[in-house]
């Protein structure tokens, strides 16, 4: 592994690290907004070992909001 890939390795496992406390903050504080920027459109989500799965960013939101 060359120096560049090792470098670009660690700074995409530093923006994951980023990504996920900042939806956990989002989470914690109900900022929607903030937590729709954390989703690509197309978003795919389950909850409750799957019986409850959600397609599009929009409409996890609106789950995430009225849980």
């Amino acid at each position: 592994m060359t120096l560049e890939q090792r470098i670009q390795r660690l700074e995409d496992i530093e923006a994951i690290r980023y990504l996920q406390a900042k939806y956990q903050r989002c989470l914690d504080i109900r900022d929607f907004n903030g937590i729709s920027e954390c989703f690509c459109k197309d978003v795919v989500s389950s909850y409750g070992n799957g019986e409850m799965s959600y397609e599009g960013s929009e409409n996890v939101i609106n789950f995430l909001k009225g849980v």
